[in-house]
């Protein structure tokens, strides 16, 4: 595989570094240095997740002519879930050691667990650790529900449907953040247009590959995003983000190189996953001085790393051959189930199956 196909397939270096500048402006703003660096780099993480799913389920649509849900949804089950058990389990430890409830514990733990921590906050309680998974719901909501919608749609109304869908959804998400501020900030109908806008740039990029863009478009966006962050109203910020972080998407795997690609921000990028999960809890353990704040996200990084190192990548690595064994085991008593049926016994009709 020559590099362009690795791009292609979702390894671009310079997304890893966007990824790492996502997470940086989330931690930022945490930690206490001022302006809405978590609203932007939470919405920059949306539009990345949407450009580099559907990148990759378009090309299976075009290799294959269908898409494996199974295989599908148990890669993102086997990259998602592993480090969020740790997480919370770690999470509820520290709670308990500065002296909360196993109570309390089930109360923040059971939102996150089964992905509604958004619809959690709005309609129920307000959670006091693990409030930062509302992102992740609105991402798990999105992998649920595309793939199906992008099959369904027909190739060649693909680009149209979807530029009519963004503009849909972001007028959905304008009246919603208007009418109810919360629902408008978290809910996964008012940010399903950043993960649209994601969708639309991978798409218009295989169908549109000739735009270019210059070398230094890269750090721009970067620099205006950085600068969105200045905006306080979400319903005026929130448009504007996601227009910036598409086209620096688009322009970070248009670009052959630039700063936004350098290690130590692709090393940020890798462990983003983990560092968006641990840096809350320790930020709370470490109360309201910034010394200690900072100290506690650093440590963050450390434990984040840890969770790459130790957790993810491993199972990164034996994802595929665990998803061919049980394929394997699926066949073998498909296969056993009919031996045991016998000749002249018709098998009784299964429903159709994507």
């Amino acid at each position: 595989m020559n590099n362009s196909d690795r791009a292609d397939r979702g390894r671009w270096p310079m997304l890893d570094g966007l990824r790492g500048i996502a997470i940086l402006l989330v931690l930022g703003s945490h930690v206490g240095m001022g302006g809405n660096g978590g609203a932007v780099g939470v919405t920059l993480f949306f539009v990345l997740s949407g450009f580099l799913i559907t990148n990759l389920l378009v090309i299976e649509l075009e290799d294959k002519g269908s898409i494996q849900l199974g295989r599908f949804y148990f890669r993102r089950a086997y990259r998602l879930l592993p480090a969020l058990f740790l997480y919370l389990v770690g999470a509820g430890l520290i709670a308990i050691a500065f002296g909360r409830s196993l109570g309390w514990v089930w109360k923040e733990t059971w939102p996150p667990l089964l992905y509604v921590a958004n619809y959690s906050q709005i309609l129920m309680t307000e959670l006091e650790m693990n409030w930062q998974t509302w992102s992740l719901a609105v991402e798990e909501h999105f992998y649920l529900v595309w793939p199906l919608l992008l099959f369904l749609i027909p190739s060649g109304r693909r680009l149209r449907l979807l530029g009519v869908g963004v503009l849909v959804l972001a007028v959905w998400s304008g009246f919603t953040s208007f009418v109810d501020s919360d629902w408008g900030y978290s809910s996964t109908d008012a940010n399903a247009y950043a993960l649209a806008a994601g969708c639309l740039v991978a798409v218009t990029r295989r169908e549109k590959p000739a735009i270019r863009f210059p070398r230094w478009s890269p750090v721009l966006g970067v620099v205006l995003l950085a600068a969105a962050t200045a905006i306080p109203t979400h319903a005026i910020r929130q448009p504007i983000v996601v227009a910036i972080a598409a086209l620096t998407v688009w322009a970070c795997v248009a670009v052959q190189a630039s700063v936004v690609g350098a290690r130590p921000l692709r090393f940020v990028g890798r462990i983003s996953y983990g560092l968006y999960l641990w840096h809350v809890p320790l930020l709370m353990a470490a109360g309201s001085v910034l010394v200690y704040r900072v100290l506690a996200a650093i440590a963050s990084v450390g434990v984040a790393w840890l969770s790459w190192t130790l957790v993810e990548r491993p199972l990164l690595g034996r994802r595929e051959d665990h998803w061919n064994r049980l394929k394997a085991r699926r066949r073998q008593y498909e296969r056993e189930t009919d031996s045991e049926r016998g000749p002249g016994i018709p098998e009784a009709p299964s429903p159709a199956v994507l």
